[in-house]
């Protein structure tokens, strides 16, 4: 037993402690190690630090921040008394002067009462970077005592009169309000679709599965690219999945469920669209889960082609421009591998990458392949003109050679067909589109000449429109039924109307050193082009939602065409007006679109902050009207 008087370490020494054994912790060896005959060595004791909980942190910081907060209201509230002594001391010392007899003396003025709670320092206070000029100075509208004697006027006690006064409404930016809406929407949106990613159970009924399938194949036969997709294995899929030893490529299921997502919104009843509605989200999840496997395994087959150009589409319409623009920049990759940017070179494939060469190709397949890239073409300027994305496959042209379909002789054209009309439309506006980005990046075009072609250009669609009477096209077929040519034709009308307006208002972004400059009314063109352009898209907007009254529908017209703009042009062009009484036809254009928003977002809260932000707008408006009807007319 070890003497009671001996020194006793704290700590077991660092051999019996190896060894796992008991140590008799003796001062300076302990007995096993002096049995051994070894070195002893103890340990030294390191003193732990003081970790704070969690809740002790965020309590501190709370009170640090409370403290600074207070600290800050206070000084300002110093400075605004101090701020109201001086302006009020001349009103002050003139009411004194003319209640007092001409030989009194003026009474010195009182020292201004001390501060309730001395400042802070300044280097702890938030407004220390402000300037004291903006606290310390007189507002300009202030009227000075001086003037208001000499105007025979008594002289206001109080410095806040002149603010209320009425004056001219504020102007509201309009485009940063519906901006900063939609970009709520959006996030608000992508969260909910992650967060279905990582834990929605996901089940699709394979009678349901194989509906949409047919209702696609039916009438979405102009699909670009239609001709790679082999309708059969598409149809075997919904049975195929239901066997658990079946295994499917990635990309083929997300073609499959790409065309699911567009099939089940294509129902003939409301019951069946109001059906497959509920599946849109599962679906766009579905594809999302398999694109991480077919992004590791694609090398540039057809079927990924179709993988990517689905997936382009879908990730457009659900708000994901990000995901859109990497898909559609993966399209043109896989395109030019399979060699469709030389389907009418010599010795070129008829574009499904086989390569043969042979002279028996089948024109109808290899003018729906010209079709295809064509349409890659128009949705590659889509993307220039609307989100500022760079060229993916517009900067290379003349190394292209592709004729446009429907040239040879042994293919008729059919002037009524909506599939015929609709690409000759938007070839031509793809067309007109080259032509304003030529004239834009030459360095030799100044800013007049720009801007008058640009007009032009945009000119020449409105042209275009009446010259097919686009408008009265679009009413007759939302009127007879007819939803998918009323879709199809509502897209060339809303993607020209759309160019006028991001034609002209690129013009004014241009200015800005920011590839994505920030959207607010100065870039939203005053011009009566850009005006009625956003008429045209308002009443496709009101008609759209009225026929397919669905949230996916304010997802397509707010994503892919960033409809906010014309809102705003629309807007800010009616809250600019002089007397709002003569806008009336405008302001129901803006009533009607409020209610259609209203119907079509179900009540979904993701939609929530662009509801309340047109709301607001409208009841702006509103106010405005009143407030004109109420003023007598001089």
């Amino acid at each position: 037993m070890p003497d009671e008087s001996a020194q006793l370490n704290p700590l077991s020494c660092k051999r019996c402690k190896h060894r796992k054994v008991r140590c008799s912790r003796l001062m300076p060896v302990c007995e096993r190690c002096k049995a051994h005959n070894t070195e002893c060595v103890y340990p030294q004791r390191v003193k732990r630090k003081v970790t704070r909980t969690l809740t002790d942190r965020l309590s501190l910081d709370a009170s640090s921040t409370t403290d600074g907060a207070l600290s800050t209201i206070l000084e300002r509230l110093q400075r605004v008394e101090q701020h109201c002594t001086t302006i009020s001391a001349p009103s002050r010392d003139l009411r004194l002067s003319e209640d007092r007899a001409p030989d009194e003396t003026p009474a010195p003025p009182p020292p201004p009462p001390p501060p309730l709670v001395p400042p802070p320092p300044r280097q702890a206070s938030i407004s220390s970077s402000i300037p004291n000029s903006i606290y310390n100075s007189v507002p300009s509208n202030f009227p000075s005592p001086a003037a208001s004697s000499a105007g025979g006027g008594q002289a206001t006690s109080s410095p806040w009169t002149a603010l209320a006064t009425p004056c001219a409404a504020p102007e509201l930016d309009v485009a940063s309000i519906l901006k900063d809406a939609v970009d709520q929407v959006q996030r608000l949106q992508l969260q909910a679709i992650s967060a279905a990613v990582i834990t929605q159970n996901v089940r699709i009924p394979p009678e349901l599965a194989k509906t949409w399938i047919k209702n696609y194949f039916t009438h979405m036969h102009i699909d670009m690219f239609l001709s790679l997709v082999n309708p059969k294995l598409i149809e075997m899929i919904p049975d195929l999945l239901e066997m658990p030893h079946v295994h499917l490529e990635p990309a083929i299921l997300v073609v499959y469920y790409g065309i699911l997502y567009h099939g089940c919104a294509l129902g003939s009843t409301s019951e069946e669209m109001d059906e497959g509605q509920k599946y849109c989200q599962m679906l766009y999840v579905c594809c999302l889960r398999s694109l991480p496997l077919w992004q590791r395994e694609a090398t540039g087959t057809t079927t990924d082609l179709i993988a990517a150009l689905f997936m382009c589409r879908t990730a457009a319409e659900c708000l994901d421009e990000e995901l859109s623009w990497k898909m559609y920049t993966y399209s043109c990759e896989y395109a030019q591998t399979l060699n469709l940017h030389n389907l009418d070179a010599h010795g070129s494939g008829s574009g499904s990458g086989s390569g043969s060469g042979s002279l028996e190709v089948d024109e109808a397949k290899l003018d729906a392949d010209r079709k295809g890239f064509w349409e890659l073409i128009q949705i590659d300027f889509f993307f220039r003109l609307l989100f500022n994305r760079p060229p993916a496959i517009t900067d290379s042209m003349s190394t292209w050679k592709v004729n446009l379909p429907w040239l040879s002789g042994s293919t008729t054209m059919d002037l009524d067909a909506v599939p015929t009309v609709t690409f000759i439309m938007s070839s031509r506006l793809t067309f007109i589109l080259s032509q304003f980005y030529r004239e834009l990046e030459n360095p030799d075009s100044d800013e007049a000449t720009v801007r008058l072609k640009t007009e032009e250009y945009c000119r020449d669609i409105g042209r275009l429109f009446a010259e097919y009477q686009l408008d009265d096209w679009i009413q007759r077929a939302f009127a007879s039924g007819a939803r998918i040519d009323s879709w199809v034709l509502g897209d060339i009308a809303l993607t020209g109307y759309t160019y006028i307006i991001f034609m002209l208002r690129k013009l004014v972004v241009l200015r800005s050193s920011s590839p994505r400059p920030v959207s607010s009314d100065a870039d939203v063109p005053d011009s009566p082009l850009a005006v009625d352009a956003a008429r045209g898209i308002l009443r496709l907007m009101s008609s759209a939602m009225e026929h397919n009254p669905y949230p996916d529908t304010m997802c397509v017209l707010m994503g892919m065409y960033r409809a906010y703009v014309p809102c705003a042009c629309l807007f800010a062009s009616v809250l600019r007006s002089a007397d709002v009484r003569e806008r009336a036809e405008d302001v129901g254009l803006l009533e009607t679109l409020v209610v259609s928003m209203e119907r079509a977002s179900r009540g979904e809260r993701e939609f929530a902050p662009l509801l309340k932000a047109v709301r607001s707008l409208g009841m702006e408006v509103k106010r405005r009207m009143e407030e004109a009807s109420s003023t007598p007319i001089a």
